[in-house]
Parts: C-alpha cells; structure tokens; sequence
C-alpha cells in the first residue's frame, strides 16, 4: 500500500473519479446500485469531549445473514484510515478529509476479514488524524460505504484484481459529538 499526502489529491482524486467511472458503467436495463449485502456497521463516539483531544471513534460490523462472508477490510475503520470514508460535518458544514490516502495493488487474502453468521468485527480510530476538530461545536459523523470493496461467500470467490471490485453497501448509523465541552461515553 503506498500513500500519499495532500499535495498529491488532485491527481488521485482525479484518477479515483475516472476509475470510479468506469466501475459503474451498466449494460442497457442494469443498476449501478451496490449490491445489498445484509451488513450493517454500528458508530460509537463519546457524546462530547474538550477541545484538542483525540476523537475515538468504535466501527462495528456485523454480518446480519446466516452464510458466513469474507469481506474486504479496503475504506473500512477495519484497516484504519487510509482514506475518505467518513462524511464528517461541522454544525451542518462539511469539515474536508485531510488524511492520507492509500494507492493499492490487487487485493490478497489477508485483506479480507471473515465474518461467521450473526458475528461482528470492531476496529476504533481516531477521526482527530483525519479531520479537523479543533473549532468547538457539534459534530456530525457518517460512514461512507466503499466504493471500492469486495464480499464474498467462500475464499474462491474472493477478488483477484482490482477489477473484480466495486461498490458494497454497508448501512450504518450516523453519530454526533460536542467538541468545548465535558467527556461522556455515547452509544
């Protein structure tokens, strides 16, 4: 996995549009929807913190069907956060992502998780080495779901390239914290 820092967005930003693009390309009659997968992630931030402290954030995903899933840890908390995968708003305005983002090769085996019927997979992070939280007020966090992802059934489905990738919904909560003011948990 190679990263890159901001100066460089624009391009990868750029190659990351064209790419995309060409992903959802449909045949006449087809839908460029993710396919629904019966995953759902769960937030959890603490319902404020003072200003200048880290944000922790707890993604939880569950696999809600009765068949075990092999699922791509890629734009998940699962793997860190090596790009834009959450939507984070500040009193209503769109505080920019700022992280670093990940250019990656074909995926491999270990870079999916596998998740047993009915079984979930945490992972915290701190939003604060992402975005900026250092203006008080209150703060709106969404997951985004990958764009770039991957489910599979059983190891031999798993993807091989970067061609066999697309889009997978992944449901989830969105959370709020108050930065300026006093620590409290918030489920």
């Amino acid at each position: 996995m190679k990263y890159f820092n901001r100066s460089c967005m624009a391009c990868v930003n750029l190659l990351v549009a064209f790419t995309l693009g060409a992903c959802v390309l449909t045949s006449p009659g087809e839908t460029s929807e993710p396919p629904e997968t019966e995953l759902k992630a769960n937030l959890k931030v603490p319902a404020s913190l003072p200003s200048g402290e880290v944000v922790k954030l707890r993604f939880t995903l569950i696999n809600n069907t009765d068949t075990e899933l092999y699922v791509l840890k890629w734009y998940t908390p699962l793997e860190g956060i090596a790009g834009e995968i959450f939507r984070v708003e500040r009193d209503g305005q769109v505080i920019p992502y700022e992280g670093i983002l990940a250019a990656r090769g074909d995926p491999s085996a270990d870079a999916y998780v596998l998740l047993n019927p009915g079984e979930s997979v945490s992972a915290e992070v701190d939003l604060a080495t992402a975005y900026d939280f250092s203006p008080a007020g209150e703060y709106t966090i969404a997951f985004l779901s990958p764009r770039i992802s991957h489910v599979a059934k059983t190891e031999d489905q798993m993807a091989a390239s970067v061609d066999d990738l697309g889009p997978v919904e992944i449901p989830s909560n969105s959370v709020t914290v108050r930065i300026g003011g006093s620590s409290n948990n918030r489920d």
